[in-house]
C-alpha cells in the first residue's frame, strides 16, 4: 500500500478528554520538486518516508544533493512528533525515485523504485552511506529499471536487487509501485514491465516478456529476507495495459492485489485463466493470492471513463480499495448495482469488500472542479477502530457519504483532506489543508502518542492548521512536502458530565494519560454513561483484554459521584472487570481509571445478559395456592443468600408466597409434576430479603427433581428459591398446595370433652373449611360425606343441652347423638329424637339430657371459620356467664403466655386442657395479668380456661 501503518507497540490513541488540537508542521523542501509518495513508522515510532528531489534536500541535520539526472530518491527520516531527524539519499547518473517502503518486525528497511544508466562512472548507488553499491541498466537505451533495497535498522546497507530487461536494447521500461514484508521477512513486490529478467541473480536467467510484448503486464515478485529470487507471477492484458499500484498482507499473509487495467486482463497468475474486459479506459481490479502466489480471488469494476487504484488495506478483516473514479460508474462488480455519477471528471472513492471478495460498500466524494484527478490515497484504522481517510479534491464537496451534509470548498486547483469515519463508514468529521495550487498525495500515520501525523506535497503559500487556528507555510520552490501533527478527535468524556453513552456489545478503545482526577484514586480517569434497555440486566465492564495498564472500574448512580455502586481492581491480573445490576430505566456512570496514580490504555468491553425479573429476592414473583408457574433458571445468576441444608451452587429464581389466612396451613412446593427439565433444588425462606429464615430445603424429592412441605400459620410471607444441583439450569414447573390444618376434634376419636372442660364451652374460630369428610353412619342421621367436627359431654344431671354455630357460612349443621359411652365410634351413635334436633340443616339445636348418659355433637360449616358454643344447665348452673374481655399473648407461643384482662378485676385462676379434655396445667392468681410457663407442653393446640369473679371463657392456645 503506499501508507504504510505497522505498529507493534501502540500507546492507544487519546480518543477521549482531549478536543481538537494542532500541534505544529515540519516542511522541507529546497528548489526544485520535492514530492513525498510513502510513509512507514517502525517499533520504536519512527518515521521513514519516500519520495523524489530535485537539487538539493535538507532535513534536520542531513542534507543530500543529486548525483544528476532530472531527480533522485530519498528517505525523509522523522521522529514520533513528526519533527525531522535525517535524510537518506539513493542516486546515480539519471532519475532515480524511491517510490515505497516496507519494515519488518526488527525494523529492517525495505526500499523499491526505480533507477535510469548504464554509466559505470555515475551508476545508481543504492548505499545511502559512505559505501558504494552500484547499479548499472544492461540496456544502453535510457529506461527504467527495478531496484530493492534492504537496509538494518540502524539504516545501514544490508543488500541491494535490480529487475532489468537483460536484452540491451531499446527503453523498455519496468516500474515497481509497491512492497511489502512478511513475518519471515520475504520481500513482495508489485508493478508493471514489458520485458525482464525478475530473477536478481545475474547466473540465473528468468526473462519474461509481457503478453503481447508491446504493452505492459502487471507483475507480482517475491523474494526472500536476503534478496533472493522465490517466484514471479504476471497479470497479463494483451493489447492495453495492467499496473499493480498497489498490495496489501492480509491477517494470513495472503496477498491482497488492487491496480489498473486497460482493455483486458487475466486475474489468475498462474494456469488458470479468469479473463475480465474494461468497460471503457480504465477499470480498477482486486485480487487476492496466497504467499506463494496462488490466486483465490479476483474482482473487477468500472465505467466508461478512467478509473484508478491508489491503495489496498485490510482493517477488520474487511478489504478496502481507494482511488479515483469517472463518469457513471457500477461500483459492485457483483450481481448488484451501486452505480454513482461524479461530480467533475472525477470523484475519489473507497469500496469495501469482506475477505471473501464479497462487495459490501463504497464510499464516494468530490468537488465539481476538472484541474486535476480527485482521488482517495490513503485510509488508516485509528486506534479505537475509526477510519481516516485522506485524498485530494477540487470544488466543493459533500464529504457525508450518508444523509447529513458536509460540505467543504477546495482553496485552489486541489486541496488535501481528511475524512473521519465510524469503523460502520458513518460520517463523524473532515477538514482539508490546501492553498492556490494543487495538494497531492496525503497519508497519514497514528504515532505512539495516538496522534495523527499527516503527511504530503504543497504548493505555493499554505494554512496548515486544519482547525481554527492559522499556520502558514509557503513552498521554498515549485513543491514541498510537510509533516503535520494534530489531535483529530472531537469527544470529552474526562468528567462524568460529559460520560459518553456506551451499550451493550460495545468495545470502546480509550486511554486515560491525558485525563485529569476526578475521584477515587488519585489518578487520571474518565467516563461512561449505560442505560437499561427496559430490562432487568446483569451488566459486565470488563478491560481484561488489551488494557496496559493497572486499572480501576468504579460504577456510580449519579455523576456527584457520591454513591458507588460496584468497584474492582484487579480482577484479572492487573486488569479490572465488575458487574453491576441494571434496572433497565437508571442511568450508570462508569469511571475508568488507575491503581494508585497509573494511566494508559484501554479496552473497555460491555455485555449484558438480560435477567429473569425475578432473578433478585427483591424481585420476586408472587405464587398463591393451587397455582402452578413455568420458568427457567438458564438466564438468572447465582445466589448468595443463606444456605439450609442444601448449598446453593446454581443461578436461581425467586418466588413470594404470603397467606394471610390466619389459619394453620400445611404447605407442598413441588417440581415434580414433569414440567422441570434439570437436576433441581428449593429453598423456603421467611423473614424478609434483607433478612432471610431458613425454613425448609430439597434436594432430588422424586428423582431429579425437588419438593418440599412445611406448615405455616397462615399469617407469614415465605420467599422461595429455585434453583439447581452443581450448576445445573434448565426450565422448570412450580405448583405450590395449602391445606388447611384440620381442626383437631376433626375424627370422632379426637372429640373434644366438654364436660371436662366446663359449661358453657366455647370453641373459638374453628376453621370448619378445614374439616375432612365423616366415613361413619349414626343411626337415625347418617352423617357420611358431612364435613364437621366433634365434641361430647356426660351431664351430671338432667337438663337442657344447646349447641350454637355463631357464624353460619355454607352448609351448616348441629346434630345431637346418644352414645354407649365417651369412647364410642360413629356406628355407636343414635339421633337424639327431638323436635329441636333434627336431621336437617342449621345454625342451632338443642336437646334434653339425662344426667349419666353420653352425648356426641357434630357441627358442620363448610364455608367458614366460627366460634361453636355448648352450653347447658345441668353442669355449671344458669349463674355461669362467659367472660371474653380478656387478652392472652403471644399466640402461638413457645415458652410463656401472658394472659391480662380489660378490667381491674384479679384473676381467679387459669386451666390448660388438651383437645381430649385432659388438664395439663392449672395455676392461681390475684392479679389482672399472669404470666405461664408453657415451654414444657408439647408442641399442639390447647385450650385454655380462664376464670375471674366466678364467670369463665375460653380461649385456643398453639404451642410450637
Amino acid at each position: 500500500m503506499k501508507t504504510k501503518l505497522l505498529i507493534l507497540q501502540f500507546l492507544l490513541a487519546p480518543l477521549f478528554g482531549f478536543s481538537q488540537q494542532y500541534f505544529g508542521t515540519s516542511t522541507y523542501g529546497d528548489l526544485g520538486i520535492d514530492i513525498v509518495f510513502s510513509t512507514a513508522m517502525d517499533s520504536n515510532g519512527t518515521i521513514f518516508s519516500t519520495g523524489l528531489y530535485q537539487n538539493t534536500l535538507t532535513i534536520g541535520p542531513d542534507t543530500i544533493t543529486i548525483a544528476g539526472g532530472n531527480a533522485d530518491g530519498y528517505v525523509a527520516i522523522h521522529d514520533n512528533n513528526g519533527d525531522p531527524v535525517g535524510v537518506l539519499g539513493f542516486g546515480g547518473g539519471f532519475d532515480d525515485v524511491v517510490i515505497d517502503v516496507a519494515i519488518d518486525a526488527n525494523d529492517n528497511l525495505y526500499l523499491t523504485g526505480y533507477f535510469q544508466g548504464a554509466l559505470a562512472a555515475n551508476p545508481f548507488d543504492a548505499d545511502p552511506g559512505p559505501g558504494v553499491f552500484p547499479l548499472l541498466q544492461p540496456a544502453p537505451g535510457l529506461s527504467r529499471d527495478i531496484f530493492v533495497i534492504k537496509l538494518d535498522s540502524n539504516q545501514e546497507f544490508v543488500w541491494a536487487k535490480q529487475v532489468s530487461n537483460p536484452f540491451g536494447f531499446g527503453p523498455i521500461n519496468e516500474d515497481a509501485q509497491t512492497i511489502e514484508v512478511d513475518s519471515a521477512g520475504n520481500v513482495y513486490i508489485g508493478g508493471s514491465f514489458l520485458l525482464a529478467d525478475f530473477d536478481p541473480d545475474p547466473a540465473v536467467d528468468n526473462t519474461i516478456f509481457s503478453a503481447d510484448s508491446s504493452t505492459p503486464d502487471g507483475f507480482l515478485l517475491k523474494l526472500d529476507t536476503d534478496g533472493n529470487f522465490v517466484w514471479v507471477k504476471t497479470y497479463e492484458g494483451a493489447g492495453g495495459i495492467v499496473e499493480v499500484e498497489d498490495i496489501e498482507l492480509d491477517a494470513n499473509e495472503d496477498i491482497l492485489v488492487t491496480g489498473r487495467f486497460r482493455n483486458q486482463v487475466d486475474l489468475d497468475p498462474g494456469a488458470g485463466v479468469d479473463n475480465y474486459t474494461t468497460n471503457g479506459s480504465d477499470d480498477i481490479f482486486v485480487s487476492k493470492v496466497d504467499n506463494d502466489g496462488n490466486y483465490i480471488w479476483g474482482q473487477v469494476f468500472g465505467g466508461s471513463g478512467l478509473e484508478l487504484a491508489n491503495v489496498i488495506t485490510e482493517i477488520d478483516s474487511e478489504i478496502y480499495v481507494g482511488g479515483t473514479v469517472s463518469g457513471t460508474v457500477d461500483l459492485d462488480p457483483s450481481v448488484g448495482d451501486n452505480t454513482i455519477t461524479t461530480n467533475g471528471t472525477s470523484d475519489a472513492f473507497y469500496s469495501k469488500f469482506d475477505t471473501d471478495g464479497n462487495y459490501l460498500m463504497s464510499y464516494v466524494t468530490g468537488g465539481e472542479g476538472n484541474a486535476d484527478l480527485e482521488d482517495v490515497y490513503s485510509i488508516v484504522q485509528a486506534p479505537n477502530g475509526d477510519l481516516f481517510i485522506s485524498g485530494s479534491f477540487i470544488g466543493t464537496s459533500d464529504f457525508d457519504a450518508g444523509p447529513g451534509m458536509a460540505s467543504g470548498t477546495s482553496n485552489g486547483v486541489g486541496d488535501n483532506f481528511t475524512v473521519h469515519q465510524a469503523a460502520d463508514g458513518s460520517y463523524k468529521n473532515h477538514w482539508f489543508v490546501g492553498g492556490s495550487g494543487s495538494e497531492n498525495n496525503p497519508h497519514n500515520v497514528f504515532n505512539m502518542a495516538g496522534e495523527l501525523l499527516a503527511i504530503g506535497s504543497f504548493r505555493d503559500m499554505v494554512d496548515m492548521d486544519p482547525f481554527a487556528g492559522e499556520d502558514i507555510f509557503t513552498a521554498v520552490a515549485s513543491i514541498d512536502s510537510y509533516v503535520s501533527r494534530y489531535f483529530p478527535f472531537v469527544v470529552s468524556n474526562d468528567q462524568c458530565a460529559g460520560a459518553i453513552t456506551v451499550a451493550c456489545g460495545d468495545v470502546i478503545a480509550g486511554e486515560t494519560i491525558f485525563d485529569t482526577d476526578s475521584g477515587g484514586n488519585p489518578a487520571p480517569d474518565e467516563f461512561f454513561s449505560y442505560t437499561g434497555n427496559g430490562s432487568l440486566e446483569l451488566v459486565t465492564v470488563s478491560l481484561c483484554n488489551n488494557t496496559d495498564y493497572d486499572s480501576v472500574i468504579r460504577i456510580y448512580d449519579d455523576c456527584d459521584l457520591m454513591n458507588e455502586i460496584a468497584m474492582d481492581n484487579d480482577a484479572c491480573g492487573l486488569q479490572s472487570e465488575v458487574q453491576f445490576l441494571s434496572d433497565g430505566a437508571s442511568t450508570y456512570y462508569i469511571m475508568i481509571e488507575g491503581n494508585d496514580m497509573e494511566s494508559g490504555n484501554f479496552s473497555m468491553e460491555i455485555t449484558c445478559q438480560e435477567l429473569p425479573d425475578n432473578d433478585f429476592c427483591s424481585g420476586a414473583l408472587p405464587i398463591t395456592c393451587g397455582e402452578t408457574l413455568t420458568g427457567s433458571t438458564a438466564t438468572a445468576t447465582l445466589d448468595t443468600s443463606p444456605v439450609c441444608t442444601q448449598d446453593i451452587t446454581a443461578p436461581g429464581v425467586w418466588y413470594v408466597f404470603e397467606d394471610t389466612s390466619g389459619f394453620t396451613t400445611d404447605y407442598t412446593l413441588s417440581l415434580c409434576d414433569g414440567g422441570t427439565t434439570y437436576d433441581s433444588k428449593l429453598t423456603v425462606y421467611s423473614g424478609d430479603c434483607g433478612a432471610l429464615v431458613c425454613e425448609v430445603d430439597n434436594d432430588d424429592a422424586c428423582g431429579l427433581q425437588s419438593e418440599v412441605s412445611f406448615q405455616g400459620d397462615g399469617s407469614t410471607t415465605y420467599y422461595i428459591l429455585v434453583h439447581g444441583f452443581g450448576t445445573n439450569t434448565g426450565d422448570f414447573s412450580l405448583n405450590l398446595e395449602c391445606t388447611l390444618l384440620p381442626p383437631p376434634n376433626d375424627m370422632i376419636e379426637n372429640s373434644i370433652d366438654v364436660d371436662e372442660i366446663g359449661f358453657p364451652y366455647t370453641d373459638p374460630g374453628v376453621v370448619m373449611q378445614a374439616a375432612t369428610t365423616e366415613a361413619g353412619t349414626p343411626a337415625g342421621c347418617d352423617n357420611a360425606g358431612v364435613l364437621g367436627v366433634w365434641y361430647n359431654f356426660v351431664p351430671t344431671q338432667g337438663g337442657t343441652a344447646t349447641a350454637l354455630v355463631t357464624t353460619p357460612a355454607g352448609f351448616t349443621s348441629v346434630t345431637f347423638y346418644t352414645a354407649p359411652d365417651e369412647n364410642a365410634v360413629e356406628t355407636d351413635l343414635a339421633l337424639v329424637d327431638y323436635f329441636d334436633n333434627q336431621c336437617a340443616p342449621g345454625a342451632d339445636a338443642s336437646i334434653p339430657v339425662t344426667a349419666g348418659q353420653a352425648y356426641y355433637v357434630y357441627v358442620a360449616n363448610t364455608g367458614g371459620p366460627t366460634d361453636i358454643v355448648i352450653d347447658g344447665d345441668f353442669f355449671l348452673g344458669t349463674q355461669d356467664v362467659t367472660m371474653n374481655n380478656f387478652a392472652m399473648y403471644p399466640n402461638p407461643t413457645t415458652g410463656t403466655v401472658t394472659i391480662e384482662t380489660a378490667t381491674t378485676q384479679p384473676i381467679d385462676g387459669v386451666a390448660i386442657y388438651t383437645l381430649l379434655g385432659q388438664k395439663v396445667l392449672q395455676q392461681t392468681a390475684t392479679q389482672a395479668k399472669t404470666t405461664l410457663d408453657v415451654s414444657t407442653l408439647a408442641a399442639g393446640t390447647y385450650l385454655v380456661q380462664i376464670t375471674v369473679q366466678g364467670e369463665t371463657s375460653m380461649r385456643k392456645l398453639v404451642k410450637q
